[in-house]
């Protein structure tokens, strides 16, 4: 053993990196000597035996090496692997660049070296949002960060009435949607005895002067905006005038301003006698109709409707009173009914071709002179009259219509259409001015899914949350409302259209029109008609063998 490490002591060392050359068996040899151990990093490296690795796991390291110079006795032959508790060797030191990559592997990987080589642009493709766009902070319902979430009535009246602070957004939101948690009674009484101070705030004179006049120019936004609310409650409007008894004795300037505001509202409330209808019903007949004065006088008779929508009707229409509450609302869907029924109705019943074509042709001019208008309801209202199965299975007439109508019909169908939540059409309604008539359906639909999806309470407080989704929608809707159409129609729509009723079985009798016109089978259609008029026949003879009895 001391002989075997004289002569391993008194062996030259090769300097690292250069050694003797290899012939190819060496080569083999040193390839099938190759052993592989785990780095750190999980991968598996190949390592020879002049470069020895050691396993770190309880403590102990078992490492091997390739033996090169003296042969190990106990090896039989040259370039064996021998133990280490055999052999004993001296590791070589690492290399600058193992130095480096160990020092690499020690330090935290920081967002920005993971993501150099990441093209931010196309990142943000992928995310929907604009490159180097800030993320911005999203509130939920219920959550910690919005104090309004979840609330009791008392604290957003303190909300509203803040002296300091006066927030439009939920002003807005909160009288457009009150109805639903609270009483005009209820909200009346809260903002008095704010007024009042009732709470017994340590309040310096300026503070309670200020506070008095937030509170009084909140009952002056709820009586312009909706003083229905309070005159039609007769415990709001004892109530309310109660509180002006007290702001006289206080000769507060601001509460007489309110008093003046309160008769004028009363003033106004006076019934309107109707302007009576001295023009004469429009013409409706199919062969004769002007589609541009029909679009004038259907456009302002629906907005006339719309526009009297209360905005309170919205909120209940997923409720179970809709039916007592919604009237309105449904007067509104009937007239886009009969406008659907008047076209089908109309198109299916000609037993002509060529009248049919013609007036398929009519009904998408008069669909344009709407979409022209921004009537959007009606324009809708129209299509879906020619869009009803019993016509549209007519392809024949459809196929010999102009090509020039039929584009406009596509391109009207694909501006539109309810393919991804009608985005094509809400997108062009955002980009025209008003006045319009939008398309009520969509606004029902939202307010049904925030109805349906988010609770009124929780916990016993008020979800605000829900109400300003549901207060987002009704605002929407108000805001078309409010801008007039200055139509002079010549003619009366109403009339004309009171004069045309549609039976319950208006859909079985459009298809079998539409089968008779236009029938798949000939001789069945005929063989239809015939025992039509054999039945009829019957029934005749029978009535007048009883009449002659």
């Amino acid at each position: 053993q001391q002989q075997y490490q004289q002569q391993y002591q008194q062996q030259p060392q090769q300097p690292q990196g250069e050694g003797r050359k290899r012939s190819g068996s060496d080569a083999k040899k040193e390839k099938k000597a190759r052993v592989v151990t785990p780095d750190e990093d999980g991968k598996n490296t190949p390592r020879f035996g002049d470069q020895s690795g050691s396993g770190s796991s309880g403590g102990k390291s078992t490492s091997f090496s390739l033996s090169k110079g003296k042969q190990n006795p106990r090896s039989p032959s040259k370039g064996h692997l021998t133990h280490s508790k055999d052999v004993p060797s001296q590791p070589l030191p690492p290399s600058a660049k193992e130095k480096e990559s160990k020092e690499q592997k020690k330090k935290p990987k920081s967002t920005g070296s993971i993501l150099k080589k990441v093209k931010h642009d196309s990142v943000a493709k992928d995310l929907s949002i604009e490159p180097r766009q800030q993320a911005t902070e999203t509130k939920t319902a219920g959550s910690a960060e919005d104090p309004l979430s979840n609330v009791t009535l008392e604290r957003l009246v303190e909300a509203l009435t803040n002296e300091k602070t006066l927030d439009l957004q939920l002003r807005l939101a909160f009288f457009l949607t009150y109805k639903r948690f609270t009483t005009p009674f209820q909200l009346l009484s809260l903002l008095i005895a704010r007024y009042k101070n009732e709470a017994s705030e340590q309040l310096s004179n300026e503070q309670l002067k200020a506070r008095k006049l937030r509170v009084v120019s909140i009952i002056k936004y709820w009586m312009e905006e909706c003083n229905d609310d309070i005159f039609d409650s007769p415990d709001a409007l004892q109530c309310l005038t109660n509180f002006f008894s007290y702001v006289e004795g206080e000769a507060e300037p601001t509460g007489k301003l309110l008093i003046k505001l309160f008769e004028k509202e009363k003033s106004q409330r006076q019934p309107k006698q109707a302007k009576p209808d001295d023009c004469p019903p429009l013409n409706l007949a199919w062969d004769s109709f002007d589609e541009e004065e029909v679009s004038i006088a259907l456009t302002q008779y629906e907005y006339n409707l719309f526009s009297a929508i209360p905005l309170d009707q919205l909120l209940y229409w997923n409720q179970k009173e809709r039916n007592t509450h919604c009237t309105a609302i449904y007067k509104f869907i009937d007239l886009s009914n009969w406008v659907s029924s008047w076209v089908t109705s109309e198109l299916v019943s000609k037993f002509k071709r060529r009248d049919r074509v013609r007036l398929f042709e009519k009904f998408i001019s008069l669909a344009e002179h709407l979409l022209d208008l921004q009537n959007f309801s009606g324009c809708m209202a129209v299509l879906a009259g020619i869009g009803n199965s019993s016509f549209w299975r007519m392809k024949l007439t459809r196929s010999e219509a102009g090509e020039g109508y039929l584009e406009s019909y596509e391109k009207m169908k694909t501006r539109l259409t309810s393919k991804s939540n009608y985005s094509a059409y809400r997108s062009y309604l955002k980009g025209c001015t008003p006045p319009s008539i939008p398309y009520l359906g969509i606004y029902l639909k939202e307010i049904t899914f925030i109805d349906d999806g988010n609770s009124d309470s929780q916990y016993g407080l008020i979800n605000f949350y829900k109400w300003k989704l549901m207060a987002s929608v009704v605002e929407e809707v108000k805001f078309y409302q409010t801008t007039k159409y200055l139509l002079t129609p010549r003619a009366s729509f109403g009339k004309a259209k009171d004069s045309i009723v549609f039976g319950e079985n208006c859909q079985d009798e459009w298809q079998f029109y539409s089968h008779l016109v236009e029938p798949k089978d000939a001789e069945a259609a005929i063989e239809q008609l015939y025992h039509l008029y054999q039945d009829n026949k019957a029934q005749l003879e029978s009535y007048m063998g009883g009449a002659a009895g």
